[in-house]
């Protein structure tokens, strides 16, 4: 997919816990364009979903924006005022989160829940039985009485994709939107949120840990690890040809149908917390091919719009036997 002008860019974007003064995003810097579906990955507590919610101003509380920018359509809206984010919410930027059943309030009908969200984007009650329709309820005035413990989590999820979508924002985040659906449900909703995409043209930002969803759901990727954004780039090309020994790792220890082996390759050691983090590569203490010049934090390197940070792309890409 071509390049479009950015509609979102995130500049050094840096996340704290102000009370113990403790970093978990780490300079983030990506762009999105109109109608481009983009991936954030990475293992669990990389900040994938504290960026996700940065953009949005739904940080909990103890977490704030301390560094960077985010600018939507030229807008720094790191900072806005509440009055502001409530006007963009829902309008132009909406979210779908983990767990529809926490998102949703337990004791409210679903009909009254869409309602709120119609009443914040100025929709109409036909636009919300249009909208469940398209979302694949296909008795939706029976699903406006229901309440969320009624409904399957599919249709949870159906619900609450629906809810995002009323107000034809031009960017959804959808934060690990599978997470607690089953294999056959999980395909179902990335198909519903792709065709939609496709069809609305609205930009996707997905967060996920599942490179095989990303394969087939996302134009671009961005890969994770403690805060920082390691490796970029097109989906096809980082993910056949990964230019950072994480995204490789990644890759080797995610299950494929084409895998001869049995077993899959374990990455070494673990995750550091964020107190544990240098300033350095943040990998190396997991890296075969880690070095004293990992001791100082690598610069990006970019190569055909496909960029990595790291001192031994070269070494990796030999031993993967691909030109640099």
């Amino acid at each position: 997919m071509a390049r479009t002008e950015a509609m979102l860019s995130l500049q050094d974007l840096s996340v704290k816990a102000t009370k113990r003064d403790l970093t978990l995003v780490d300079g983030v810097s990506l762009s999105i364009g109109a109608g481009e579906r983009m991936a954030l990955v990475g293992e669990s507590g990389s900040g994938k979903s504290l960026t996700c919610m940065s953009i949005i101003n739904l940080l909990a509380r103890g977490l704030a924006v301390s560094g960077g920018s985010i600018r939507w359509n030229g807008e720094d809206i790191a900072h806005a005022s509440p009055a502001r984010m409530r006007q963009l919410r829902g309008r132009e930027i909406s979210m779908i989160y983990q767990e529809p059943l926490t998102a949703l309030n337990p004791i409210l009908s679903i009909g009254t829940q869409l309602g709120e969200a119609a009443r914040h984007v100025r929709a109409t009650r036909a636009d919300v039985l249009s909208m469940l329709d398209r979302v694949g309820f296909h008795q939706p005035e029976r699903v406006l009485r229901q309440r969320p413990h009624e409904l399957s989590g599919g249709m949870r999820q159906r619900a609450m994709i629906a809810m995002a979508l009323l107000g034809k924002p031009r960017l959804l985040l959808a934060d690990e939107p599978t997470t607690a659906l089953d294999v056959t449900v999980q395909d179902q909703v990335l198909k519903l949120i792709y065709d939609i995409s496709v069809e609305t043209g609205t930009a996707l930002l997905l967060v996920s840990h599942d490179l095989n969803v990303v394969r087939r759901i996302a134009d671009r990727v961005a890969v994770m690890y403690t805060g920082r954004i390691v490796e970029s780039g097109e989906t096809e090309r980082v993910l056949t040809a990964p230019r950072h020994p994480y995204t490789d790792a990644l890759l080797q220890s995610a299950p494929s149908i084409e895998a001869k082996s049995s077993r899959l390759t374990a990455i070494p050691g673990r995750v550091p917390t964020p107190s544990e983090w240098t300033s350095g590569c943040r990998f190396a203490q997991r890296c075969a091919f880690a070095t004293d010049a990992c001791s100082v934090k690598p610069a990006f390197t970019e190569v055909d719009g496909q960029a990595a940070a790291c001192w031994h792309t070269d070494r990796l890409l030999e031993l993967k036997g691909v030109a640099s």
